[in-house]
């Protein structure tokens, strides 16, 4: 009974030691690192050329600025450090029923996208993948790696990081876990460009995942699974 008292105060300690401020603080700080990187990247290409730094300001490579401009804000500014320390539980990659958690996700995620993608045609990934630059792929074997691994595995551990491990458990925790699911995964879709509904649906899915599981690395590992899919058959259909 104690121990579980003592694990219902450390809950409502998190809740009121990491505020708006503390949010606001993680989000604006991600963001402004990220502007300044690219603006020294804008410098160096004014200074030496577009072409000197061509191919770091593909998209893909962006990615990878901004997922370790991401963690090196949530490493060091404490509040944020300190809120995410219980989120990864690694007893539940024990359980078989995890995986069962996965499959029935990366189902769900799947006929989803297939609906909405294929069948109604409400969306196209076509934006997203010149944002990526995808197109200047091409046959470069060093390129295709580097877009792989932004993709498949950077990404999804910053944006499972920040939108479930952050800002889906403070809404949830502050108000309640509609509030926290239908906020967190409509942002999440919305920073997909092109893909606002298939990347809400996404989030979502997520979400119930990381609740069924109480770890963030069951919706990890699925995002990490699904991303790897799409960037690979994305590099093979060009």
């Amino acid at each position: 009974m104690t121990e579980v008292l003592l694990n219902v105060n450390n809950k409502e300690n998190k809740v009121s030691f990491f505020t708006y401020k503390n949010l606001l603080v993680t989000f604006l700080s991600v963001l402004g690192f990220s502007f300044l990187s690219g603006m020294f990247l804008a410098l160096v290409a004014g200074i030496y050329g577009e072409e000197a730094v061509k191919n770091i300001t593909q998209g893909y490579y962006i990615l990878v600025i901004d997922a370790i401009v991401t963690m090196l804000v949530v490493l060091f500014y404490k509040p944020a450090r300190n809120f995410i320390t219980d989120i990864w539980n690694v007893s539940v990659l024990k359980v078989p029923k995890t995986y069962g958690y996965i499959l029935l996700g990366f189902i769900f995620i799947f006929i989803s996208q297939y609906i909405t993608l294929s069948l109604l045609g409400f969306e196209s990934a076509e934006q997203q993948r010149n944002q990526l630059g995808v197109a200047s792929l091409q046959n470069n074997v060093i390129q295709n790696i580097i877009y792989i691994f932004s993709i498949a595995f950077i990404t999804p551990i910053k944006e499972e990081v920040m939108y479930r491990g952050i800002f889906y458990r403070f809404l949830e925790q502050r108000h309640n876990f509609i509030v926290g699911i239908l906020v967190s995964s409509l942002v999440f879709g919305l920073s997909h460009g092109g893909l606002p509904i298939t990347a809400t649906i996404m989030g979502m899915v997520f979400v119930i995942l990381y609740k069924k599981t109480n770890s963030i690395l069951p919706s990890i590992i699925l995002h990490v699974i699904w991303n790897l899919i799409v960037s690979i058959s994305t590099i093979l259909s060009y």
